[in-house]
């Protein structure tokens, strides 16, 4: 994949090239991805999932007074999808398509992150408002494992595929902390506000990134 991706760069820089030494205007990027801010904005939405996902098994309880066994099934429903997203996104991964459904995967979470606010305020139907979104973010995160994956061969240097585990090591370290202590210390509108505030960031670097 490397080596496709300099040969494709270099295809590209003759291409500009050409066309501005005819005297056209040039209609191409030549720009090569970044991979500091593709590890940052990898960090960023492993931070922002787990400081989500850490505490939410209280919010089911406690808050929305769900049992024991329905907090089970949802998350065996988010499990489930996650798998089903595995492999839709297994058959659709290309070059051409694995950087914008990264960043469409960031926004998406991100939105759904602000959403669960709602789901504090309608009592009838917070319940089934939470789960639902639960379970699409189970959805949506295949996609983006499958395609960041992807993505990290052709960006991590050889022999350095560790960083990628890593860097989603660091991230969820820091959210095991900060998604309960915001849960304990603020409430819960606040574990969703900083998530969904965190995803964002990570759709703004990964735009920078790709």
């Amino acid at each position: 994949m490397r080596v496709e991706k300099t040969i494709d760069f270099a295809y590209k820089g003759i291409v500009i090239a050409s066309r501005m030494l005819d005297g056209l205007s040039s209609n191409g990027k030549l720009r090569k991805e970044n991979l500091s801010a593709f590890c940052s904005g990898l960090i960023l939405f492993s931070l922002a999932t787990t400081v989500l996902f850490a505490p939410f098994p209280i919010f089911f309880s406690q808050e929305l007074a769900l049992p024991t066994n329905s907090v089970f099934a949802i998350y065996a429903l988010n499990s489930g999808v996650g798998v089903v997203g595995y492999f839709l996104a297994g058959s659709r991964t290309s070059q051409a398509t694995e950087k914008s459904h990264i960043t469409k995967t960031e926004i998406f979470r991100s939105l759904l992150a602000f959403l669960l606010v709602a789901a504090t305020g309608v009592p009838q139907y917070n319940a089934v408002l939470a789960a639902v979104i639960l379970i699409s973010m189970g959805f949506a995160y295949a996609f983006f494992l499958v395609f960041t994956l992807s993505l990290s061969m052709e960006l991590i240097p050889a022999g350095k595929a560790g960083l990628f585990t890593g860097l989603v090591g660091i991230g969820s370290a820091g959210g095991n902390f900060i998604g309960p202590f915001l849960a304990h210390t603020s409430g819960f509108i606040s574990v969703f506000l900083t998530a969904g505030t965190i995803f964002f960031l990570a759709y703004i670097v990964f735009k920078i990134s790709t």
